[in-house]
């Protein structure tokens, strides 16, 4: 709904749906390789998730962009 902020939160959903289509693994996979990262953020106590966090966060907001840029899926 952000990047279009016209639709309902119901068309915003079916519209997720599809584009998530076929990349379930994808993102699966890469959620996965951060458990490690996550595990040593936690054993300095917090510390470390000071950096982890926000890599992963811009991870998966590049994967976003890379999910919208390779499909023949716009946004309108």
């Amino acid at each position: 709904m952000r990047d279009n902020p016209e639709i309902g939160p119901l068309e915003a959903i079916s519209q997720s749906i599809e584009m998530m289509d076929g990349h379930k693994m994808r993102l699966f996979v890469l959620v996965l390789s951060f458990i490690g990262w996550f595990l040593l953020g936690i054993i300095t106590f917090g510390i470390g998730l000071i950096w982890v966090i926000p890599y992963y966060r811009t991870t998966i907001a590049n994967f976003y962009q890379d999910l919208i840029g390779n499909e023949n899926y716009s946004v309108e």
